[in-house]
């Protein structure tokens, strides 16, 4: 356990200066990739908070909580970038779609290292978190929150939870391409568009049934919604018990389901193979 501890940083470090590299390299094209993400990040969050600011407001939530949440979202979506974005082990079911999990299969280092190391790219992929950070903390400054140790560690925690909840609903469904790897290689892109398309909107304003759908079993809000929810201390309608405890149970259960999915497949996937193999996307 302590050797593939030590290949785990390595391997991040390696991958790291890789990412270095490239940014020195080619810095303009570098730093027109950085920006063209934020500004695409900032597009997609813009439309909700300007309807808050025409109607004072939205979704029981006044303009500076919606910033909060937007800013919450966009640090979800900028540590999903970090690990994931830049690599398809964020878009599992192309890679078993395409075949390519032989690649993983035939190297030393174990399968889930490959997994979780392959997509880092700290410095090309940092802008959205960046971003996520700024406005997080301009939310913050705006709705004179009392800052402590354990709110910030409640907000790390909870961010955590939320890009797992993410890419744990995107391996549960990509579960389908070792059966149909035709047909569902792009089904992990219909997920994540899913939840960044969705997760800028409030919950409030809708039914209480709805909201625990939402939180539960399909948890569009727990990316953005329910967690700022928890971290500026606002009751949420559906639920008495602690909400931080809500968070960490979806996101075992979610995660757990992914990892018993995921390991079924690769299971048939050893037996049987893949019928067709693309080298398309593979670097």
């Amino acid at each position: 356990m302590v050797d593939n501890f030590k290949t785990l940083f390595r391997l991040y470090f390696i991958y790291a200066k890789m990412d270095l590299l490239w940014f020195l390299r080619d810095l303009r094209y570098c730093l027109l990739f950085i920006v063209g993400d934020v500004v695409s990040n900032l597009a997609s969050v813009t439309g909700v908070f300007l309807l808050a600011m025409r109607f004072e407001g939205f979704g029981e939530m006044n303009q500076a909580q919606l910033l909060f949440m937007l800013g919450y979202g966009s640090l979800v979506n900028g540590i999903y970038g970090l690990f994931f974005a830049n690599s398809n082990t964020g878009m599992i079911s192309r890679i078993i779609g395409r075949g390519q999990l032989d690649h993983y299969m035939i190297q030393p280092t174990p399968f889930w290292i490959q997994m979780i190391t392959e997509g880092v790219a700290p410095f090309t992929g940092s802008g959205v978190l960046i971003m996520g950070i700024a406005l997080t903390s301009y939310a913050v400054v705006k709705l004179e929150l009392v800052i402590s140790v354990w709110w910030i560690c409640k907000l790390i925690i909870s961010v955590i939870c939320s890009a797992i909840v993410i890419v744990s609903c995107i391996y549960i469904v990509s579960y389908l391409a070792f059966y149909a790897p035709s047909a569902a290689e792009e089904i992990s892109m219909v997920v994540q568009d899913m939840f960044f398309s969705l997760r800028s909107y409030p919950l409030g304003g809708i039914s209480i049934f709805l909201q625990s759908l939402f939180c539960t079993a399909i948890p569009i809000g727990i990316v953005a919604w329910f967690p700022s929810m928890i971290l500026l201390e606002k009751q949420i309608a559906f639920t008495k018990i602690n909400g931080l405890f809500i968070l960490w149970m979806v996101t075992a259960i979610f995660l757990t389901t992914a990892v018993s999915l995921f390991c079924k497949g690769l299971k048939h996937y050893r037996k049987n193979g893949s019928p067709r193999y693309s080298s398309f996307g593979r670097h």
